[in-house]
């Protein structure tokens, strides 16, 4: 357990550092293209597999897509903010917005007739 904590963690911390180096090249704006890549949702559902069913693992799939939703939220309020306050605060005002959408998302899809299987 904790060998795993500690294998995310440096995994983690990597492409944290990787992207924040891609940022202060020649063309900054590619960092952006790399913030998107999808090394955290390939890592991440690599973790979760090993935790549950493929049942299951293709139902958290399904509802990923529902959830690419926060992400636009996200990325869209960050764009809104940042040229009215602190990028420390756009950050946070963005964070909220993405946790009050993904709330919505869930609460929707919990009273809901839909399933994804």
């Amino acid at each position: 357990m904790i060998n795993e904590m500690i294998l995310k963690f440096i995994i983690g911390g990597s492409l944290i550092s990787i992207i924040s180096l891609i940022s202060k090249c020649k063309y900054p704006y590619i960092s952006g293209l790399f913030m998107m890549f999808p090394a955290v949702t390939l890592i991440g559902y690599y973790f979760v597999s090993t935790n549950v069913t493929p049942a299951e693992l293709k139902n958290i799939t399904a509802f990923s897509f529902v959830s690419l939703v926060t992400v636009a939220v996200f990325i869209m309020s960050f764009y809104y903010f940042q040229t009215r306050m602190t990028v420390f605060y756009s950050l946070g005002c963005s964070l909220v917005c993405w946790l009050l959408v993904g709330f919505v998302i869930v609460i929707i899809k919990h009273y809901s007739w839909i399933q994804y299987n």
